[in-house]
This record gives structure tokens, sequence and C-alpha cells, in this order.
């Protein structure tokens, strides 16, 4: 069960039984997995690599099965919802300044001679020099607005 750790304990005098965890549940899920799933995420490496540190180590670590049910069920929409809080606060900051916005946009897919399906659309306040905005978009779309626009090839 990854680095969740129970001792069950009887006293063979009395029959009592205890149960001893090495850490805390989130919502049925042992929070030092949970952690694990969000050092591996946020350090930027892969799980691979550390699964198989984890395993020269012979330290019990997560499946990468759960990895991926951590992602998808708490760090993903936890950070989508941070993000979302951080957007309108400065939707919020930006609606107070004078003079309307001035923005800058840019998108990027992959290195010239590899055929990226997917590329990245990011747009950045410049008074305030914060990105506002980020999105995800087919590069079959990002071309056709960028020429669309006559914007520079990315």
């Amino acid at each position: 069960m990854g680095t969740f750790l129970a001792v069950h304990v009887t006293c063979p005098a009395c029959e009592s039984t205890k149960k001893w965890c090495s850490q805390p549940f989130v919502h049925n899920t042992p929070a030092g997995n949970l952690a694990l799933s969000a050092a591996i995420l946020f350090s930027g490496s892969s799980y691979t690599k550390v699964s198989r540190m984890l395993n020269s180590l012979n330290v019990p670590a997560i499946s990468e099965s759960t990895f991926t049910l951590h992602l998808s069920s708490y760090l993903q929409p936890t950070i989508l919802h941070a993000w979302k809080d951080h957007q309108m606060g400065l939707f919020r900051h930006l609606a107070t300044l004078d003079g309307g916005l001035m923005l800058g946009a840019d998108g990027r897919s992959d290195s010239p001679g590899y055929s990226a399906k997917y590329g990245s659309y990011s747009v950045l306040e410049s008074r305030i020099n914060k990105v506002i905005d980020i999105q995800l978009v087919q590069v079959l779309y990002l071309l056709a607005f960028m020429f669309a626009y006559n914007c520079d090839q990315i």
C-alpha cells in the first residue's frame, strides 16, 4: 500500500486489540502516498524515475496507476482551482487599472521538423508583466489563427 504501514496489536492477556497507522488518511487515501505523488509532480520528475530510485533502495512506493489516480482525483483539480483563483485575482486587479489592457500573446508548438499535434498559447498583460491565460490548442487552429492575424510563425 505504498508508504502506508498499519500495525495490529493484540494483547495476549486480555485479547484487546489496537491498530496503529503510520499516517493519516485523506478521503480513504494515505496522506503519505498522496504526498509522494505530489512530490513527483511538483519536482518535475517522472513516476518512472522516482519509482526506479525508490525500488533500488527497497523503499515501498505507490504503483503507477495509483499515481495516475492521485493526479486525476486530487492534484490536477487542486492546481486548476488554484490557477482559477489566481486568474480571478488578476482580472479584478486589471479591472482597476486605467487605460484598458496592453496584451501580448504568443503560441508555441514544437521545434521545426517535428509534427506536434498540440501547442500552447499564452496571453500576457504587459503593464503588470503577468500571464493572464494559457490555453492548450491544436496546432492546426493555432497556425490558422496566426495566419489570419498576420502573426510571426512559431
